[in-house]
Parts: C-alpha cells; sequence; structure tokens
C-alpha cells in the first residue's frame, strides 16, 4: 500500500509543471520516454530551480559534439 501511496505521488509530481522538468521538456516535443528520462539525469541537481533543471535536462540531449559545436558557434569573436 505504501509503495503504491508512492508511485502515486512520483506520478502526481512529474505532472506539476511547477515542479516537473517533465511537462515542459514534452511541450519541446520530446517523448514522454525521453523527457523522463531526462528527469532522472536532474535529480542530480536536487537545489536547482526550475529553469536551471530544465536547460540541463536540454543540454543532456544533444550529442557532445553538438553541443561543443554549438558553444563554437555562439562564442564571440
Amino acid at each position: 500500500e505504501a509503495a503504491k501511496a508512492g508511485a502515486r505521488a512520483a506520478v502526481a509530481a512529474e505532472q506539476d509543471p511547477d515542479r516537473s522538468v517533465v511537462p515542459w521538456l514534452r511541450a519541446l516535443g520530446l517523448s514522454a520516454r525521453e523527457a523522463l528520462a531526462a528527469a532522472e539525469r536532474c535529480e542530480a541537481l536536487p537545489d536547482a530551480t526550475l529553469e536551471e533543471r530544465v536547460k540541463f535536462a536540454v543540454s543532456s540531449l544533444a550529442p557532445r559534439g553538438v553541443r561543443r559545436s554549438a558553444q563554437v558557434a555562439s562564442s564571440p569573436g
């Protein structure tokens, strides 16, 4: 019974746009599976703001070479 209650609470938390990155990632077009996987990576940032966690989740999705290329392309000079 306690396990079921915990599971229901986890599902409710993932649906709360004020606490979870999942709805925001889904709005960006990620599948439920992709959004949940990215949300799991955000658990390493328990004190981060929602905005910081969403940014971290999105940055964790891009292949390493793409992130590096984007950083070089956006750097001044």
